[in-house]
Protein backbone atom coordinates (compact mmCIF):
# COMPACT_ATOMS: atom_id res chain seq x y z
CA UNK A 1 0.00 0.00 0.00
CA UNK A 2 2.78 2.44 1.03
CA UNK A 3 4.81 1.31 -2.41
CA UNK A 4 1.51 2.28 -4.53
CA UNK A 5 0.78 5.23 -2.63
CA UNK A 6 4.03 7.28 -3.05
CA UNK A 7 6.54 4.42 -4.90
CA UNK A 8 9.27 7.52 -4.99
CA UNK A 9 8.87 8.19 -1.32
CA UNK A 10 10.81 5.33 -0.51
CA UNK A 11 8.66 4.27 2.54
CA UNK A 12 7.91 0.74 1.55
CA UNK A 13 11.41 0.10 1.21
CA UNK A 14 13.03 1.43 4.31
CA UNK A 15 10.35 -0.44 5.75
CA UNK A 16 11.38 -3.70 4.57
CA UNK A 17 15.07 -2.89 5.30
CA UNK A 18 14.05 -2.83 9.21
CA UNK A 19 12.36 -6.23 8.77
CA UNK A 20 16.25 -7.74 8.34
CA UNK A 21 16.07 -7.11 12.51
CA UNK A 22 13.49 -9.64 12.89
CA UNK A 23 14.96 -12.29 10.33
CA UNK A 24 17.56 -15.03 10.66
CA UNK A 25 18.17 -18.17 8.25
CA UNK A 26 19.76 -21.25 9.06
CA UNK A 27 20.17 -24.34 7.45
CA UNK A 28 18.09 -26.15 9.29
CA UNK A 29 15.02 -24.35 9.23
CA UNK A 30 15.17 -21.38 6.74
CA UNK A 31 14.73 -17.92 6.58
CA UNK A 32 12.27 -17.18 9.21
CA UNK A 33 11.09 -13.65 11.34
CA UNK A 34 10.70 -13.52 15.04
CA UNK A 35 7.36 -12.71 16.18
CA UNK A 36 9.17 -10.21 18.68
CA UNK A 37 12.37 -9.33 20.43
CA UNK A 38 12.03 -9.63 24.38
CA UNK A 39 15.74 -8.76 25.38
CA UNK A 40 14.45 -6.13 28.37
CA UNK A 41 11.63 -8.60 29.41
CA UNK A 42 13.89 -11.70 29.39
CA UNK A 43 16.83 -9.95 31.09
CA UNK A 44 14.88 -8.33 34.08
CA UNK A 45 13.02 -11.76 35.06
CA UNK A 46 17.12 -13.13 34.55
CA UNK A 47 18.17 -10.47 37.21
CA UNK A 48 15.12 -11.31 39.51
CA UNK A 49 15.80 -14.87 39.54
CA UNK A 50 19.47 -14.81 39.83
CA UNK A 51 19.35 -12.04 42.69
CA UNK A 52 16.70 -14.23 44.09
CA UNK A 53 19.39 -17.60 43.80
CA UNK A 54 22.11 -15.82 45.14
CA UNK A 55 22.54 -16.97 48.00
CA UNK A 56 21.65 -20.71 47.09
CA UNK A 57 24.35 -20.32 44.11
CA UNK A 58 26.86 -18.31 46.45
CA UNK A 59 27.43 -14.49 45.79
CA UNK A 60 30.37 -15.02 43.47
CA UNK A 61 28.64 -17.66 41.08
CA UNK A 62 26.33 -15.19 39.64
CA UNK A 63 27.64 -11.51 39.89
CA UNK A 64 29.20 -11.58 36.48
CA UNK A 65 26.09 -12.32 34.42
CA UNK A 66 24.15 -10.30 36.89
CA UNK A 67 26.46 -7.00 37.07
CA UNK A 68 26.38 -6.88 32.88
CA UNK A 69 23.07 -7.79 32.64
CA UNK A 70 21.97 -4.66 35.18
CA UNK A 71 24.17 -2.31 33.46
CA UNK A 72 22.71 -3.65 29.77
CA UNK A 73 19.57 -2.90 31.23
CA UNK A 74 19.98 0.42 32.93
CA UNK A 75 20.84 1.71 29.58
CA UNK A 76 17.56 0.78 28.34
CA UNK A 77 15.35 3.08 30.24
CA UNK A 78 14.06 5.89 27.67
CA UNK A 79 15.16 9.30 28.94
CA UNK A 80 13.86 11.80 26.58
CA UNK A 81 10.99 12.63 24.46
CA UNK A 82 10.17 11.79 21.29
CA UNK A 83 10.50 13.84 18.47
CA UNK A 84 7.02 14.93 17.07
CA UNK A 85 5.09 13.03 19.81
CA UNK A 86 2.24 15.24 19.28
CA UNK A 87 2.04 14.96 15.76
CA UNK A 88 1.54 11.25 16.14
CA UNK A 89 -0.70 11.10 18.93
CA UNK A 90 2.11 9.74 21.13
CA UNK A 91 2.58 9.34 24.84
CA UNK A 92 5.34 10.56 27.23
CA UNK A 93 7.57 7.53 26.71
CA UNK A 94 10.28 9.23 29.42
CA UNK A 95 10.95 6.69 32.00
CA UNK A 96 9.88 3.41 30.32
CA UNK A 97 11.34 0.24 29.57
CA UNK A 98 10.34 -1.60 26.21
CA UNK A 99 9.22 -5.25 25.55
CA UNK A 100 12.56 -5.69 23.50
CA UNK A 101 15.08 -2.42 23.73
CA UNK A 102 14.80 1.02 23.50
CA UNK A 103 15.19 1.40 19.98
CA UNK A 104 11.94 -0.07 19.44
CA UNK A 105 10.10 3.26 21.51
CA UNK A 106 7.00 1.47 22.55
CA UNK A 107 7.52 1.64 26.40
CA UNK A 108 5.39 -0.72 28.57
CA UNK A 109 4.32 -0.20 32.02
CA UNK A 110 4.66 -4.40 32.56
CA UNK A 111 8.12 -3.59 31.54
CA UNK A 112 9.03 -0.86 33.10
CA UNK A 113 7.91 -2.56 36.37
CA UNK A 114 9.67 -5.38 35.96
CA UNK A 115 12.75 -3.56 34.94
CA UNK A 116 12.42 -1.44 37.68
CA UNK A 117 12.76 -4.17 39.99
CA UNK A 118 15.23 -6.02 38.87
CA UNK A 119 17.41 -3.12 38.68
CA UNK A 120 16.04 -2.63 42.37
CA UNK A 121 17.18 -6.45 43.23
CA UNK A 122 20.58 -5.97 41.85
CA UNK A 123 22.85 -4.62 44.39
CA UNK A 124 24.34 -1.43 43.79
CA UNK A 125 27.56 -0.17 44.94
CA UNK A 126 29.30 -3.19 44.71
CA UNK A 127 32.87 -3.70 43.52
CA UNK A 128 31.53 -5.91 40.63
CA UNK A 129 29.47 -2.73 39.18
CA UNK A 130 26.01 -3.93 39.86
CA UNK A 131 23.24 -1.65 39.04
CA UNK A 132 21.11 0.85 39.67
CA UNK A 133 18.84 2.73 37.70
CA UNK A 134 20.97 5.10 34.83
CA UNK A 135 20.84 7.77 36.86
CA UNK A 136 20.11 6.55 40.29
CA UNK A 137 16.78 8.51 41.91
CA UNK A 138 15.99 10.70 39.03
CA UNK A 139 15.64 7.20 36.94
CA UNK A 140 13.50 5.76 39.53
CA UNK A 141 11.10 8.72 39.67
CA UNK A 142 10.94 8.32 35.63
CA UNK A 143 9.92 5.14 35.33
CA UNK A 144 7.27 5.65 38.26
CA UNK A 145 5.73 8.94 36.51
CA UNK A 146 5.62 6.42 33.08
CA UNK A 147 3.75 3.65 34.90
CA UNK A 148 1.54 6.31 36.84
CA UNK A 149 1.00 8.03 33.22
CA UNK A 150 -0.01 4.51 31.99
CA UNK A 151 -2.69 3.88 34.73
CA UNK A 152 -7.02 4.56 33.31
CA UNK A 153 -9.35 6.27 35.26
CA UNK A 154 -10.79 3.34 36.71
CA UNK A 155 -7.70 2.49 38.85
CA UNK A 156 -6.22 -0.49 36.30
CA UNK A 157 -3.15 0.45 34.27
CA UNK A 158 -2.78 0.10 30.29
CA UNK A 159 0.13 -1.38 28.87
CA UNK A 160 1.61 1.06 26.30
CA UNK A 161 -0.33 3.68 27.36
CA UNK A 162 -3.24 4.65 29.47
CA UNK A 163 -7.15 4.52 27.98
CA UNK A 164 -7.73 7.21 25.84
CA UNK A 165 -11.01 6.06 23.91
CA UNK A 166 -14.76 5.38 24.09
CA UNK A 167 -16.06 2.51 26.17
CA UNK A 168 -17.25 1.40 22.93
CA UNK A 169 -13.76 0.82 21.44
CA UNK A 170 -12.13 -0.92 24.70
CA UNK A 171 -15.62 -2.80 24.59
CA UNK A 172 -14.14 -4.37 21.05
CA UNK A 173 -10.59 -4.67 22.23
Amino acid sequence: ALHAWAPERGEADRILAGLEVWAWDDAQDGYRLAGARSETWDTSFALQALAGASDALGPETARPARDAGARWLATQQLRSPLPDAERFLREDVVGGFCFSGRWHAWPVSDCTAEAVEALLATPAGDPGGGGTLAAGDDALAEAAAFILRAQNDDGGFGSYERRRGPWRLEWMN
